[in-house]
């Protein structure tokens, strides 16, 4: 049904008007609306808010999103529209603004070993800095995508400075990378093998026009971009069904979405990711899980043995499983089930592996491998998993150097065309910033919506002759990879309920 809805929404591309540049522009009378926003401020100085989202669903499913507040007496129409109700509400207020075609493939772009690196740290950044809570998912890559494209907005130095401090490069290596990372997770795959789709999207209150020059920039990110009515339920929910639609295994609705009186635009982008592995539901038995608390409880263990290489750090241990078709999720583990492996990591960027911690098997030694080419046996045992939960990004955001986009007296102001009435850029700011991911496997894969150790004594890894097995029968973090290596999800296993 949500396919049919999306192919005939696609459809009424063509029967829009389109402005030059090919560009459909809704556009209402703006000295009327700059007048009575004129009167509404004694100070003469107007400021907007902007409230983005991340649906991020990692299947491996993941729905990261930015919430907002709608009114008290506005009606919760999170219902799938039908065609005719769509076309009626496009004709009305809800309009598309850009027109353009998603490139064919999903082949691999590979981007620069400095935008990976960076991605890493935003990533790292972004994971520490998070409130603490059990079984965190959050997905860095539609944030990192996402603050980028809001960078372009800025209109003082100050602020583009701090973009490019939190997300680790310059705006120029970003531009130089974005479409490498965007359209290599547009893998749409098979059945049988992995696959990742990910959309962008702006969502406009039509009391407001972007500026050409941004919108180009929108549309050269593959970003749809919409206008639409901010105060109507009506839109609000035509907003939601478009993350919906595009997120499948997840769902969010209008409550989830808080709007204040200077809300003007909305950020949205949606991420699937199934990621098929090697797990035979045969050799699941039951198993033990110790929580941090000590309690005990029993879950489906998956089992597996496959060749690779771990690594060996101090109390902690860390290695990657493959996906079929190039994905990877990193598991890290305590080397005692009695540690925490919240408190072992802290402070510790474990997205980067060092080789010299590189472990190597007691029948390896001496040994004549390089290390980069070692590997082993590694025996898995991991507990069936499925979780969601919504996280809020503003502290994160602001100790990773950003306050000053949620502060009001500087602007994104590059986004929109209206000025102050001193013919100043309007004063534009984030408002808020949320994301909520879920995450599940079992031994088809990984799903997740935005998204293993054998434990023979007391911990949770044992060294054999001929490799290293792992039983995950205590809380372990985990990062799911994409094929350039960067981080799509990041998240902890602490507790069952």
């Amino acid at each position: 049904m949500n396919e049919g809805i999306e192919s005939k929404i696609e459809s009424l591309k063509d029967e829009a008007p389109k402005t030059k540049g090919s560009f459909r522009l809704f556009q209402k009378n703006v000295e009327a609306k700059t007048e009575s926003r004129r009167k509404r401020n004694k100070k003469r100085i107007i400021r907007r808010s902007i409230v983005f989202a991340s649906i991020a669903s990692l299947l491996v499913l993941g729905i990261g999103s930015m919430f907002f507040e709608v009114k008290k007496e506005t009606r919760d129409l999170s219902k799938r529209f039908s065609y005719n109700e769509f076309r009626l509400a496009e004709n009305e207020t809800f309009k598309r603004l850009n027109d353009f075609k998603y490139p064919e493939g999903g082949e691999v772009q590979r981007v620069s070993p400095e935008y990976e690196k960076a991605m890493n740290e935003f990533a790292f950044d972004l994971y520490s800095n998070v409130e603490s809570r059990e079984n965190i998912i959050i997905n860095p890559f539609t944030s990192y995508l996402q603050l980028d494209l809001i960078s372009h907005g800025a209109s003082n130095n100050t602020l583009k400075e701090a973009f490019d401090s939190a997300l680790h490069l310059s705006s120029d290596e970003r531009d130089e990378n974005f479409l490498k990372a965007f359209l290599t997770n547009r893998d749409k795959g098979s059945d049988s093998t992995s696959h990742i789709e990910t959309y962008n999207a702006a969502f406009l209150d039509n009391k407001y026009v972007f500026k050409t020059d941004y919108l180009d920039y929108l549309t050269s990110r593959y970003c749809e971009a919409y206008s639409f009515d901010i105060k109507s339920p009506k839109d609000v929910s035509l907003m939601t069904n478009w993350a919906n639609q595009r997120a499948k295994e997840v769902s969010i609705s209008p409550s989830d979405f808080s709007f204040s009186e200077r809300s003007a635009l909305v950020f949205l982008s949606t991420m699937n990711f199934k990621g098929k592995w090697g797990f035979n539901k045969k050799d699941t038995k039951d198993m033990t899980f110790y929580t941090k608390e000590g309690t005990e409880v029993v879950v489906p263990g998956m089992k597996h043995a496959y060749i690779g290489s771990a690594y060996q750090y101090d109390g902690y241990w860390s290695f990657n499983m493959h996906f079929y078709g190039g994905y990877a999720i990193q598991f890290l583990t305590p080397d005692k089930r009695e540690d925490d492996i919240h408190t072992l990591l802290k402070g510790k960027n474990f997205f980067f592996e060092k080789e010299e911690n590189k472990y190597v098997p007691k029948n390896r030694q001496p040994y004549h491998d390089s290390l980069s080419s070692l590997s082993y046996i590694i025996d898995v045992t991991l507990p069936r998993f499925k979780n969601s939960n919504k996280v809020s990004f503003e502290n994160a955001f602001k100790a990773m150097g950003l306050s000053s986009v949620y502060n009001p007296s500087l602007s994104l102001g590059n986004m929109f065309e209206e000025k102050t009435p001193s013919g100043n850029d309007l004063y534009v700011w984030v408002e808020e910033s949320k994301q909520t991911n879920s995450v599940s496997w079992d031994e088809d894969g990984v799903v997740a919506s935005t998204i293993e150790a054998k434990n023979f004594a007391a911990g949770a890894a044992m060294e054999m002759r001929n490799g290293v097995s792992f039983t995950f029968d205590s809380p372990f973090v985990y990062v799911i990879r994409d094929r350039n290596n960067l981080p799509i999800y990041v998240g902890s296993v602490d507790n069952f309920k």
